[in-house]
């Protein structure tokens, strides 16, 4: 019979012998990996592939087309494109008009606390953005979303899947109204750009650039996030799509 102490010893050293294997050959816990269903859709913003621009402005050509993998893309290295000009500490909203095929454009705002909103959304369900389709697969994504704006307007929604909407748009969305609670003075600029290729009626997806004012950007981020679902193949020009099966 081995004794209890001896036993300890054993396990001890086994244990001790793997740690160092694993310093030495430079392994590590694989990270959003395996099965999970989300390990290829969301990522933090430090880990995402960045697209620079060649000016201070943002150009929509810039957006390389959507890889089949990333579902966001840091631009401008992370930097938005907010000028000085355009900084804002009062509470301010804008939409664009929609285009002559009805599509959303770009929609800004100045935010802040007291303009958070606190009670139930009314039904949307009436409006159908650009190449919308029913049946539960697509979703009506808020440029300005309700929380921060209070807007339930055509001008403010786009056709959007799942993934693109609650997985990462809305990520986004909360990194905003957690810094407006707990900095309830401060405002908070935000613009979010649709991206459409010709007379495609679904966007590719869309620029999200954030920017907090009194503090010089403590919270900031400028990430493009693509209109795109695992699984599905999507016609951008009518908003048809196919599920693949497995």
């Amino acid at each position: 019979m081995i004794h209890k102490k001896t036993k300890r010893s054993i396990i001890f050293f086994v244990l001790l012998a793997m740690m160092l294997a694993l310093i030495l050959t430079g392994c590590k816990p694989r990270q959003n990996g395996g099965n999970d269903p989300t390990s290829q859709t969301t990522a933090s913003t430090e880990t995402l592939p960045v697209v620079e621009p060649d000016s201070n402005l943002f150009d929509p050509s810039m957006i390389p087309d959507f890889n089949g993998k990333d579902y966001l893309i840091k631009v401008n290295g992370n930097k938005p494109f907010f000028t000085e000009d355009e900084l804002l500490t009062e509470y301010t909203t804008s939409l664009s008009e929609l285009d002559d095929l009805g599509r959303a454009q770009v929609a800004w705002m100045c935010a802040d606390e007291p303009h958070i909103q606190t009670g139930e959304r009314e039904s949307i369900y009436k409006l159908k953005p650009a190449g919308w389709h029913g049946g539960g697969f697509y979703e009506r994504s808020h440029l300005l979303m309700w929380k921060l704006s209070g807007i339930n307007d055509l001008r403010n929604l786009v056709t959007g899947t799942a993934t693109f909407n609650e997985d990462n748009m809305q990520d986004y969305e909360k990194k905003v109204t957690a810094y407006l609670w707990d900095h309830d003075n401060n405002h908070v600029m935000y613009r979010v750009t649709p991206v459409y290729k010709g007379d495609e009626l679904l966007c590719r997806g869309v620029l999200m650039e954030a920017y907090s004012v009194e503090d010089h950007g403590k919270l900031e981020y400028c990430v493009f996030v693509y209109n795109a679902e695992p699984g599905a193949t999507i016609d951008y020009l009518t908003g048809d799509f196919m599920i693949e099966a497995n």
